[in-house]
């Protein structure tokens, strides 16, 4: 049987079965609540000699494993100009895994081999506060809870005149949680290029997937789903990327619409408060009572309203089942976010109901 709104209790049973859904909603996520953010981990240009330049670098950054849930793909070649004798160098390197594996390195096309060394971070591997944010969004944090990494030791013989240093691996990228999909981050140090005796020229490109939204810094030429620049010495600390799936262009306007609503909503109630003050009884107990059901009649829309607005949007844009299952993987949430937008939507339906009541209280009734 269907209850419509007018009928007696109808407005009332459609807000006690919201209540119930969005108590066992809340009484899931709580159950649920995990981390919002992936750790990110260092990726980082090596740690340089002074008696060496950089002659010039071309780096390669592929994102777009990202988008099945793989790790970056990075190659890096550096053009090395050595004007002394010959030197037994040592360089370290951070490859973007916690055990910096799947590395692999050559000089003069001839492999060598690395060994974990305990030291201190360098502080030029310290990443960025933030990457930038995309059209819509603000900069997400990123530098907050960095994992530490060992970094590998390379013991190298430079000869003199000029050599050709190549590494390639594989790094991790830090999951932001958002609806009605993640932003993925990652970061690329190249502060480090600095302590080189020189650098010359940096040839960038970053492969990203096809479709995505992108946004970096320092800012790159966009061509189709690669971006690349072309930099006379180090263009900037590190290069940050931010990067999301796409996301329908109607989503924020239906978030938009749905926040307008709960407020016009709140306004027009009120408005109906006041017009339904003026028509009180002489009896100050049934006025009471008349008041009090109108408050609370005005707070059951606010909190249904409330409910549309901000779950609302989410319902109608899902996330995609490969989306959801990766959050599952990673063991991402909203943390308490829904409960806080819960206990919102409840305190303003209170609020709502007592202001109401009130509202209709305070119109004096019309003078016969």
């Amino acid at each position: 049987m269907t209850l419509p709104l007018h009928a007696p209790g109808g407005l009332g049973f459609v807000a006690a079965v919201s209540i119930a859904i969005v108590i066992g909603d809340s009484l899931t996520v709580r159950a649920n609540a995990g981390p919002t953010t992936t750790a990110l981990t260092v990726v980082a240009e090596p740690v340089g000699i002074k008696d060496v330049r950089i002659a010039h670098e071309t780096l390669t950054i592929d994102l777009r494993p990202v988008a099945t849930g793989g790790m970056a793909k990075v190659k890096a070649t550096y053009e090395l100009r050595n004007d002394g004798g010959e030197q037994e160098l040592d360089l370290l390197f951070a490859f973007g895994s916690l055990d910096n594996s799947d590395c692999v390195v050559t000089l003069n096309e001839k492999s060598i081999f690395g060994t974990l060394k305990k030291t201190p971070m360098p502080k030029d591997w310290m990443p960025p506060a933030v990457t930038p944010g995309l059209a819509g969004t603000v900069a997400l944090s990123y530098g907050g809870g960095w994992s530490s990494v060992i970094p590998l030791l390379f013991s190298i013989v430079l000869p003199s005149g000029p050599s050709k240093l190549t590494v390639s691996y594989r790094a991790g990228v830090k999951h932001t949680f958002a609806r009605p999909a993640m932003f993925r981050q990652f970061a690329y140090m190249l502060a480090p290029a600095r302590s080189w005796a020189g650098f010359g020229r940096l040839d960038l490109k970053i492969h990203t997937p096809r479709g995505w939204s992108v946004a970096t810094t320092p800012k790159l030429q966009q061509v189709g789903a690669l971006l690349k620049g072309t930099f006379d010495d180090v263009p900037a600390d590190a290069i940050a990327v931010t990067l999301r799936p796409p996301v329908a262009s109607s989503y924020q306007t239906v978030k938009n619409a749905s926040r307008l609503f709960f407020v016009l909503i709140g306004i027009s109630g009120a408005a109906v408060c006041w017009r339904a003050g003026g028509a009180k009884s002489g009896r100050d107990f049934l006025n009471f009572v008349r008041s009090a059901g109108i408050g609370l009649a005005y707070g059951i829309v606010v909190f249904i309203s409330g409910m549309i607005a901000t779950w609302g949007p989410d319902q109608i844009f899902p996330m995609t089942a490969a989306e959801r299952l990766l959050v599952d993987s990673l063991g991402l949430s909203d943390g308490y976010a829904t409960l806080a937008a819960m206990a919102g939507v409840l305190l303003s339906s209170l609020a709502a109901s007592t202001v109401g009541c009130v509202i209709v209280q305070a119109r004096p009734a019309p003078r016969a």
